[in-house]
């Protein structure tokens, strides 16, 4: 998700200087878009919880949650660039 996300931000001449940046843009830039940037932001928050806590589980059902997100997610990138 994070790097279609980076798609459109260099498609707009956007070069991210930091991963929070990347779903903030999104809002303001493509506002339908709103609900995915927060679900990004959400999967960027728990990726840095993953690589860095301690305490971080993620079942079966989590796991395909967030595989559908990110193909619904680069099926509207797709479809803006």
């Amino acid at each position: 998700m994070f790097h279609a996300a980076r798609a459109l931000l260099f498609k707009d001449g956007i070069k991210e200087r930091s991963h929070e940046c990347v779903p903030k843009y999104l809002k303001e830039k493509y506002k339908d878009m709103g609900m995915y940037a927060n679900v990004l932001d959400t999967y960027r928050r728990f990726r840095h919880s993953a690589i860095y806590g301690l305490d971080v589980v993620l079942d079966e059902d989590e796991a395909r949650t967030a595989l559908n997100s990110a193909k619904e997610f680069l099926n509207i990138v797709e479809s803006i660039i």
